[in-house]
């Protein structure tokens, strides 16, 4: 049986705390957040998807507690999509794409 060390400083339910560097606070202060939900008293029962802010994800969060709807999950969307030819080549591929629109230029 795995045994979970809980510190007597965090919050009910709470099973883990960090600390971060302030460049990924950064970083997650700049992405957006998926958010799903279900509104379960609704004539149809509905799942929504939202994209959000890191403000607007706060302003939401307080205002689900007074409706019915839940979420069910929140994850954080990536600013920039993984690149097609991975990291290293698609900074290749911009700087000759890069060099090709200076070259044009008169």
């Amino acid at each position: 049986m795995t045994e979970l060390n809980f510190d007597k400083n965090m919050e009910p339910g709470q099973i883990k705390n960090t600390v971060i560097f302030k460049k990924e606070m950064q970083y997650y202060d700049e992405i957006n957040y998926r958010v799903r939900t279900i509104v379960p008293f609704a004539k149809n029962v509905e799942k929504n998807t939202y994209l959000f802010t890191r403000k607007e994800l706060d302003d939401f969060l307080n205002d689900t507690r007074e409706c019915g709807e839940y979420i069910i999950s929140i994850r954080p969307e990536r600013r920039n999509p993984t690149p097609k030819y991975g990291y290293l080549a698609q900074l290749i591929i911009d700087n000759i794409r890069s060099e090709k629109s200076t070259e044009r230029a008169p």
